[in-house]
């Protein structure tokens, strides 16, 4: 994931990071199954509000380190995971257009 956007920058790499993270989720047979199967709410607030989770958002999105921030982007990777679009280019659309301008510069 982190040659993946290695050479990005801003709202780019932030919504490629996302994209990224939730395709490497799906395409582990564990986690995918977990998702779609035996996911619980208490699991859901235990990632969502995961320091290690939030540094690794950080890091992979190149945000400026902020746990509230790591936190936001752990809650998108998550929600996408959870209630999936029609299809993948419907999900980048999505972050394009709703998470994007928040890293516009």
């Amino acid at each position: 994931m982190t040659r993946a956007v290695a050479h990005l920058d801003g709202a780019e790499r932030v919504v490629e990071a996302i994209v990224t993270a939730v395709a490497a989720v799906r395409a582990d047979a564990t986690l995918s199954y977990w998702f779609a199967h035996t996911r619980t709410g208490d699991a859901d607030d235990y990632l969502a509000s995961s320091p290690d989770l939030s540094r690794v958002a950080t890091a992979l999105t190149g945000i400026a380190p902020d746990e509230a921030g790591g936190q936001w982007v752990v809650r998108v990777v998550l929600t996408l995971l959870a209630w999936p679009a029609a299809d993948t280019r419907m999900e980048r659309q999505m972050v394009q257009r709703f998470v994007a301008p928040a890293f516009d510069t």
